[in-house]
């Protein structure tokens, strides 16, 4: 395919006087373009310079269709019937051994012939004590959202909902929880990159830290830390300002409503959606406060 050339740019604005899209070639677009800002219009010229092309050559792959495979390539591309009872048996081997892991006998300090290729990755919400923990957020989670439901009911007569304030209350289960996953995504994602950069070997299943960090009974939402600067860079993707301090506030976007809740650093203990409904806004933020 021959390369596109793009000779010609013609920049069309938008006139919020007569709602009308104008280009640079219509006499009447001279005094609209007059009134724009000088740093406005530059931005504009520069964004009616860009062109697409494409290479000379091209690259082409063929692919079979599903329907052309043979048996050995099938067989060679998804797992079996039978390598996925294997592979389920190997979990619930996992599993249990972190389930009876004893710290005195199977840690790091002593040499041991499964540390090497172990991972429980993945495995967290298999145990008794992942089950746990989800079955209670889960739980939490529907019956603050249900009962928010209730409560709009019960104070407006007119039939309407506020999904704003379902959406704060659901939120304000699930956000410790979000940033659990996504500390834990970051691990995953520096340990992907060493591995593939360094080439090291695999990290030993430490039997300590899976006792310490999925085990724990008391342990429904860890604590948010206050050095994890990454933790802050994606939160704002998601339009939340965090200030990382003694104290990390979590600033959400203006809603009708403010609530400040007090994570504890244990186990989440929502306020009742009727506390949220009788508050007033004090200003366009809501914020969310957690103990460091």
């Amino acid at each position: 395919m021959a390369p596109l050339s793009n000779t010609e740019h013609t920049a069309c604005y938008y006139d919020d006087e007569d709602d009308l899209c104008v280009g640079l070639s219509s006499p009447s677009s001279s005094s609209s373009l007059q009134r724009k800002s000088s740093l406005s219009s530059s931005k504009r010229i520069d964004d009616s310079t860009v062109s697409v092309s494409f290479a000379p050559e091209v690259a082409v792959y063929a692919v079979l269709h599903i329907n052309d495979y043979s048996l050995t390539e099938r067989r060679d591309t998804w797992y079996g019937a039978e390598e996925m009872r294997q592979v389920r048996q190997e979990w619930k081997e996992i599993v249990q051994m972190m389930e009876d892991c004893n710290m005195s006998e199977l840690d790091n300090d002593s040499e041991d012939e499964n540390e090497d290729y172990l991972c429980v990755r993945g495995l967290e919400g298999k145990t008794s004590a992942g089950k746990r923990r989800r079955r209670q957020a889960r739980s939490i989670s529907m019956e603050v959202v249900l009962d928010e439901q209730v409560y709009q009911e019960i104070d407006d007569d007119s039939g309407l909902t506020d999904p704003i304030m379902i959406a704060m209350a659901y939120h304000e289960c699930t956000f410790p929880l979000q940033v659990d996953a996504f500390r834990q995504a970051q691990k995953d994602a520096r340990a992907v990159g060493q591995a593939t950069v360094e080439e090291v070997k695999p990290n030993k299943f430490d039997f300590r830290a899976v006792r310490s960090k999925y085990l724990s009974e008391s342990e429904m939402c860890r604590r948010v830390s206050s050095d994890d600067a990454t933790v802050a860079t994606t939160l704002m993707a998601d339009n939340l300002d965090v200030h990382t301090s003694s104290n990390v506030l979590f600033h959400l976007p203006s809603t009708n409503h403010a609530i400040r809740k007090r994570f504890s650093s244990c186990f989440i203990m929502p306020l009742t959606p009727k506390r949220y409904a009788r508050r007033r806004p004090r200003s366009s933020t809501m914020s969310y406060q957690a103990d460091v």
